[in-house]
């Protein structure tokens, strides 16, 4: 005789077994197909050179094709929102700027927040800062500031990210000059707007270094704590006289907080590794013009939630 208790226990324990992390076969079989990584930049510029290539060394991690997605435009936004319309399964991957989970979501509108996403892991510390045409008149944004004022003119410059307009406003009003952020997407088309004299000077996450060694263009300051290694002569906003203005900024790669564990574990673990081979640190190194560094999961967390209350609490400084 069927006895109807044995039957409940092993309907239930089938039932726990979809449960268990580890026991979800989907989850084992990951991937099964191929995975997009969606871009916050345009192509050609420096967060799509790392994308790239970091995607093809991420392929041979996977066993699966990787695609690039390119959604330019507002630092990073646009490419969040896309990711945020397809399913938490692991499949996307978001790669932007550090700052647009961290001090974006504090200066503008964003329907998400650094707690939305789990950290896969950060490749490369950008080397931003401002440049302008190597036959310009001023050397450093010290110089600039000061030939505005004497010339009692506006200056403008091509914007693609949100941070950027928070330095120049803050530099504005303390200084009493104009400047201007024109709308661009990406570093290849602020690289054209400069080029073309169609603005006063750039800003940039290092792609600018290229057009520096070449003598077409000349560093004005950087904006991290600390001067880059790749142009130690250029001194910081800080050093400038501009304190509050420090800004480290990496390039990150996230997925939804929403997606399983074990595959959020894999995706990182596989993008470390990814990460550190060569091919990918000689293109951070070169064209993309990053400093090479490599953050797993737990110190990109670290560094992001640190960031967020440092930032919050400079914004309210420039209140005062």
């Amino acid at each position: 005789m069927r006895c109807p208790m044995k039957h409940a226990v092993r309907v239930c324990l089938l039932f726990l077994s979809f449960l268990l992390p580890g026991a979800n076969p989907a989850s084992a079989a990951f991937p099964d197909r191929p995975v997009t990584i969606v871009v916050g930049f345009a192509a050609g510029g420096a967060g799509d050179i790392i994308a790239r290539s970091v995607g093809l060394e991420l392929e041979k991690e996977l066993g699966q094709p990787v695609v690039i997605v390119n959604k330019g435009g507002s630092g990073g936004a646009l490419a969040i929102g896309d990711a945020l319309t397809r399913p938490a399964d692991g499949y996307t991957i978001v790669g932007t700027i550090s700052a647009a989970l961290t001090l974006d979501t504090l200066t503008a509108k964003t329907r998400y927040s650094l707690a939305d996403f789990s950290l896969l892991g950060m490749t490369g510390v950008y080397q931003e800062g401002f440049f302008c045409l190597a036959d310009k008149p001023w050397k450093s944004m010290k110089e600039l500031v000061a030939w505005a004022k004497r010339e009692n003119r506006a200056l403008s410059y091509p914007s693609s990210v949100v941070f950027d307009k928070l330095i120049t406003r803050y530099i504005g009003e303390k200084e009493g000059i104009e400047i201007r952020a024109v709308p661009v997407q990406g570093g290849a088309a602020i690289i054209s707007s400069v080029l073309g004299g169609h603005t006063d000077f750039g800003y940039g996450g290092g792609f600018q270094s290229s057009y520096v060694k070449a003598g077409k263009m000349r560093h004005l300051a950087g904006i991290g704590s600390q001067r880059s290694p790749y142009a130690p002569d250029v001194p910081t906003l800080a050093e400038e006289g501009w304190p509050l203005l420090v800004f480290d900024n990496y390039f990150a790669f996230y997925a939804s907080k929403k997606v399983p564990a074990e595959i959020l574990t894999r995706l990182s673990e596989a993008l470390v590794r990814a990460g550190s081979q060569p091919s990918v640190q000689q293109a951070l190194a070169g064209k993309a013009g990053v400093y090479p560094a490599v953050f797993n999961a737990a110190e990109s967390t670290k560094i992001l939630e640190e960031s967020l209350v440092r930032y919050r609490n400079m914004l309210e400084e420039m209140k005062k």
